[in-house]
């Protein structure tokens, strides 16, 4: 990886800026529960990055990855939508 690369600033020591729990859940709108259940196995699956071991482990969040996340969802959602029939046809 260069340090030229956009996600990494390799010549600082810094990379992207990591969101925790509170962050994430206050971007999606949702409890810190939630995010924490779905980053651990519960569908759908968020996306996350874990330091340490267990339920102890630090998690960690890419903004890219909540985005990434979000329009996944939105896409899926859209699709049931036109999938599903309409009430009172």
């Amino acid at each position: 990886m260069s340090s030229s690369d956009a996600s990494y600033n390799l010549d600082s020591g810094f990379g992207p800026k990591l969101l925790d729990v509170h962050d994430v859940a206050a971007l999606l709108h949702v409890s810190e529960g939630w995010v924490r259940d779905h980053c651990n196995g519960h569908e759908p699956q968020l996306p996350a990055m874990k330091f340490g071991p267990g339920k102890s482990a630090l998690v960690r969040f890419q903004l890219s990855d909540v985005q990434e996340f979000v329009e996944k969802e939105r896409i899926k959602a859209q699709a049931r939508r036109k999938g599903s029939p309409k009430l009172g046809s």
